[in-house]
């Protein structure tokens, strides 16, 4: 079976994801991918990683001081 659904319909299944709460924009790639697959729709972790680089939804990382 080959997946062929674009990135614009996981773009806004993704935005759908996020609309639900205001504490939704925290979500990561592996919490992302757990919703969606909660959804029913089944996509790779570096797929989903590119649609969400392209939205701006990767936030950059925090160093925890020393």
């Amino acid at each position: 079976m080959r997946y062929s659904r674009s990135p614009s319909v996981f773009s806004a299944a993704i935005q759908s994801i996020i609309d639900e709460s205001v504490f939704n924009d925290n979500y990561g790639v592996p919490r992302m991918q757990m919703a969606l697959a909660l959804r029913g729709q089944k996509v790779g972790i570096r797929k989903l990683r590119r649609i969400m680089l392209k939205m701006g939804l990767i936030h950059e990382r925090k160093r925890r001081p020393k």
